[in-house]
This record gives structure tokens, sequence and C-alpha cells, in this order.
């Protein structure tokens, strides 16, 4: 009975029972003019029994539109059902989102090193048995002036917010970052890094294990190898691979050209630099073998066949990746030893 009064109610809520009735009598004035024309017009029999018809059918359909929409003085808009209020989910205590760094550098042209340094340490922390990490597509969306920590953290369901900033100038670095709790906006860590630029490598290791300290998760000595696994340490390498990620996440045609040429340039300089090869791989044709770089593996390099044969380690599949993403041709392919890619 309960339900049955509610029903009633929906429906004179969105004035169906009005429209019903309205329709009802529209109907019987039309089928009432016709019966009086039709017959003068000399039009046939059945010219009335397709009116009735007409009527009768538009009547389902009148009321389910008036259910499913309604009248307004800005005109017709859908219905909306009302859903009752959800409580959100408290995130994970060990859980963290990594926004863009902002450039700080006076020419403001190290956009693609602040966003690499951001997404390196990103990457080192999704490692970390424990730790929840926001994803890169979620998080970047954040860019530009700082926003409100509360509302960030909010809409990605972590507990943490790390945000930071980076200044470049010639071969010095000032890397400043700090990791915020979103509940109260106080800070839970924080540091500033003068350093060459060649030390940008430590700087990230030491970001990344100082937010596994703040949040106190355990760190494993397999985690702590996952964090630095298919790292360079050429300043050189690095450069480049971070210019072809840029490219690469703006996802354009012209830009993918410029991505695919930075991360070959990258290997060109430290052959050994896994990250650099798996950029690469995105490359290849889908029907190709996948190439990628994990250094859970006994080899750097892991290669899956079309067939689906499934994972090998061996170290010389290094010359067969080099093969297939430079092709044989090409010099680095010739002089790559495998027996450096061995774990």
């Amino acid at each position: 009975m309960k339900d049955a009064r509610e029903f009633i109610r929906e429906l004179q809520r969105r004035k169906v029972i009005r429209v019903a009735v309205a329709y009802g009598v529209v109907a019987w004035v039309v089928v009432q003019v016709a019966e009086t024309v039709f017959e003068p017009l000399q039009l046939p029999p059945w010219a009335l029994t397709l009116v009735v018809v007409l009527a009768i059918l538009g009547f389902p359909v009148a009321v389910a539109l008036a259910w499913a929409f309604e009248a307004t003085p800005g005109g017709v808009r859908r219905e909306v059902t009302a859903l009752p209020a959800t409580v959100p989910s408290e995130p994970p205590p060990t859980s963290v989102a990594v926004l863009p760094f902002v450039d700080m550098s006076e020419s403001q042209d190290q956009g693609y090193f602040c966003d690499g340094v951001a997404e390196e340490i990103l990457n080192s922390l999704t490692q970390v048995r424990g730790l929840s990490v926001a994803a890169r597509t979620s998080s970047f969306r954040f860019r530009g002036p700082a926003g409100d920590i509360a509302e960030i953290a909010r809409s990605l369901n972590v507990a943490t917010v790390l945000e930071g900033s980076v200044r470049k100038a010639g071969g010095r670095l000032r890397v400043t970052a700090q990791l915020v709790a979103a509940k109260d906006g106080f800070h839970l860590w924080s540091e500033r890094f003068d350093v060459e630029a060649s030390d940008v490598f430590a700087v990230q290791d030491s970001i990344a294990a100082a937010i596994v300290g703040a949040l106190r998760v355990s760190l494993h000595a397999e985690d702590r190898q996952l964090m630095q696994s298919g790292q360079t340490r050429s300043i050189e390498a690095y450069d480049h691979y971070l210019r072809g990620l840029s490219h690469f996440h703006a996802f354009n045609m012209r830009r993918m050209e410029h991505a695919r040429q930075m991360f070959l340039k990258a290997i060109e300089v430290d052959p050994q630099f896994g990250r650099a090869w798996a950029g690469l791989r995105t490359f290849l044709p889908d029907e190709a073998p996948a190439v990628g770089f994990d250094a859970r593996l006994p080899g750097f390099f892991w290669l899956v066949g079309q067939g689906g044969f499934g994972v090998q380690t061996a170290p010389a599949l290094a010359a067969i990746a080099a093969a297939l993403l430079l092709g044989r041709e090409h010099p680095l392919a010739g002089t790559l030893d495998p027996r450096r890619y061995a774990g």
C-alpha cells in the first residue's frame, strides 16, 4: 500500500496524470470533430477509424514522454530520478597523488622536465607494495596554479598529495617537494634540493623514499630495486627520454614522431636505458611481438610472440629487441652486446 501511494505521488509530481487526462480530452474532441466533418468532406469511412486508432496509439506515447521529460520555463528537460545520497568512502591512509611539478625556471621552457620528474617519482611509488597511487592521467589533470588540496584529494580519493616545483638554471637544479595531508592541509614532509642536474636521479629516489617513510609503508629490498629499475645515469639520455614522454602524452600524430625520435636518441646515448626501450616499443605494429622492460626478470628485455608462447628472459633477446625496434640495418642493432643486458 505504501509503495502504491508513493507511485501515485510520483505520477502526480511528474504530471503524468494531468497529461493523461488532457490527452484523453483532446483525443475525444479530435474524434468528435473528425466524425462531424469527415462525412461532408466525403472522406472514405476508414479515415475516421484511422483517427481513432492513432489517438489510442498516441496515449501510451504521451504518458511515457510525460514520465521521462518535464516542461519548464527554460524548455523541456529530461526528468532525473533523485538517488539517495551516498557517503564517499574514506581513502586508504597509504594513498597518494603526485601532481605535475611547477616549472619555476625563468624561461618557462622546462615543463617537459618538470612533468618527467613528477612522473618518474609516480612510477617509482607504484612499485611499492601497500601504497596506493593515483593514475597519472587522473592526477596530471590538476595542472597550473595551486588548487585546493582537499578538493583535489577528494576527487582522486587519496589521503595525501605530493606537489612540487623545479627550477633549472644551467647545470643546476632546485627541486622543492612537499607531501600534504588532505584532511587538514598540514605538511607531512617537505624538502628542498639544490643539486647538479646530474643528481636529479638521486633527488627522485630521495623524494620517493621520503614519501614511503612519511606514510609508514614498509619498503622491501625488492621494492627498492624496482623503484630504481630501468633507469639511466646519463643526464643527456634522461633529458631526451623526458622530452619523448612529453611528446608522447600529447597524443598528437606529429608529436608522436618527435617522441619516437627522442626515445631513439636516449637509447643511442645509453643503450642500457630500459625505460627508453619500453617507450620505443609503443611504435611497433600491433601484430609484432611485444618488446618491453621488466627488471623483475633475469634479463632486462622480455618478448611475447604472436602465438602467446609466454615470456622469454634470455639475455639474447636484447639483440632481438634492437633488431625489431631499430631495424637490422641500424648500427646500434648490430653493436649491442646481449650480455650487457643480463640480470
